[in-house]
């Protein structure tokens, strides 16, 4: 219902999608130092993010499964 709504909100057209299910998994803390370097090429704390996400995003992708219509 909240899938539909943000659908309905952001495109002015409702659809129904059927069953879903969801899986929320916030995932180990990261450690940040107090202190940054300002000439750094590449943020190291957004680096662990992409790379957090990423492996999330993947381990997510076993789990997917598209649920058929009853009847």
């Amino acid at each position: 219902e909240t899938t539909e709504k943000f659908e309905e909100d952001l495109t002015d057209n409702c659809r129904l999608h059927g069953k879903m299910r969801v899986v929320i998994d916030v995932g180990e803390a990261i450690e940040v130092s107090t202190k940054r370097e300002r000439g750094a090429a590449v943020d190291p704390l957004m680096n662990e993010i992409r790379q957090r996400l990423q492996e999330n995003l993947d381990a997510s992708r076993s789990e997917c499964q598209l649920v058929q219509p009853d009847g």
